[in-house]
């Protein structure tokens, strides 16, 4: 059994009611659940919210919510960890236990459903303990040509090496996080206490996204949409 999980609880900080926040003429939320929904590779998809609002704004995208999450798991300071280990409570509870867990962040709007299918595809392709979505590092962050100070004010090469690598042409690739798409086993869960395991794959989104959590971000947000209309669902 394959299952999304769509993290949405009510409160935010930076931007209030983040998740169902109007973006585009759809709520922020829309755009991850039709993703999920046109790629066709879920047997179920399941919103982890606190909220009725978000369960009846899920319910207009033909989403049922059997449980809502439990207030203790609904603040900004609750590890995402803990809310995937409180749905797969669930499912060990109904005896549809997964095999496999897509996390899909609805802070993350514009990754398609030809992304999940993608990133799914490499995960099957492969024997990963977890996916992750990643952009690469420009060269000029590229972790050997970055430094940090010592206790003593002194800078040192991130990359632990006496020297930079002299030509651009000569830096590996890095990446950082893109945060839209994580695939793991559910045994990942179970065996290394975390999302990742060991072996961990990537699947590299190259166009330009956004990860809502601040004001900025969202007129970012709204800016790609002017830009590209086929962000559009």
């Amino acid at each position: 059994m394959n299952i999304a999980i769509i993290p949405a609880r009510i409160g935010s900080k930076g931007v209030p009611k983040k998740n169902i926040k109007n973006l585009g003429g759809k709520p922020i939320i829309y755009y991850t659940i039709n993703a999920a929904q046109l790629s066709n590779v879920f047997d179920d998809i399941f919103i982890s919210t606190d909220s009725q609002e978000i369960v009846d704004t899920a319910s207009q995208y033909n989403i049922k919510v059997p449980i809502l999450r439990p207030k203790a798991l609904a603040s900004d300071k609750t590890p995402m960890l803990d809310v995937i280990q409180h749905v797969i409570e669930y499912y060990t509870s109904i005896n549809k236990i997964p095999d496999r867990i897509t996390l899909l962040q609805p802070t993350c709007p514009f990754r398609t459903a030809q992304d999940i299918i993608d990133a799914t595809n490499v995960f099957l392709g492969d024997e990963l303990d977890s996916l992750i979505s990643v952009k690469i590092v420009p060269d000029q962050y590229n972790p050997n040509w970055v430094y940090k100070t010592d206790s003593n004010g002194i800078l040192t090469l991130f990359s632990g090496d006496d020297q930079p690598i002299a030509r651009r042409q000569d830096l590996p690739a890095t990446y950082i996080r893109e945060g839209s798409i994580y695939i793991f086993k559910t045994t990942t869960v179970m065996n290394y206490n975390n999302i990742y395991g060991k072996k961990i794959g990537f699947y590299e989104i190259k166009r330009d996204t956004v990860n809502i959590d601040t004001p900025q971000d969202f007129i970012k947000a709204e800016t790609l949409l002017k830009i590209n209309q086929n962000l559009l669902p």
